[in-house]
């Protein structure tokens, strides 16, 4: 409720937010693609490419507590678009096998640091716990560790497995 009285430890990855539809998203602009629509995204959540246009009425938001929730309504077509992250959306796509029925967009929309945070009580571990990541990010064992974890819940594509 009060993110400004956290504390945060290093950033583990670069999250990216995409938009995803039960059609196909044509390329084009964050604008052209929400422009009069509604977009399902999660309650409490600040998308800062986004907030603009909802302040504008150039787009709606609905809100959910849940991504399942989320894109249930777009399935039933109560919201146009969904606004979501790569990771939870791959894993929840192939869970409920909806991966063949679901588009993303070819532009990555937003994209924020995936940090851990903490109690400001808890500085000396923060300390610590940040040492371990920037030696993990150093020795290239955290991205390996990172995509490990993705081909456990299958999002590593190919592309990303010859590399």
């Amino acid at each position: 409720q009060y993110p400004n009285k956290l504390i945060y430890s290093e950033p583990i990855y670069v999250q990216r937010e995409y938009l995803y539809a039960i059609a196909p998203i044509e390329t084009a602009t964050t604008e052209q693609m929400i422009k009069s629509k509604v977009i399902c995204t999660r309650r409490g959540y600040i998308y800062p490419k986004l907030e603009p246009y909802f302040a504008s009425l150039h787009a709606s938001r609905m809100d959910s507590r849940f991504e399942l929730t989320q894109f249930n309504m777009l399935r039933k077509k109560r919201c146009d678009l969904v606004m979501a992250d790569e990771y939870v959306t791959g894993g929840l796509l192939k869970k409920m096998d909806w991966e063949d029925e679901t588009y993303r967009s070819t532009q990555v929309v937003d994209t924020a640091n995936f940090t851990i945070a903490f109690h400001p009580t808890l500085q000396p571990e923060v300390d610590i716990i940040n040492r371990h990541i920037v030696a993990l990010r150093e020795s290239g064992k955290l991205e390996q560790f990172i995509l490990q974890q993705q081909a456990l819940i299958g999002l590593v594509t190919k592309a990303q497995e010859n590399n």
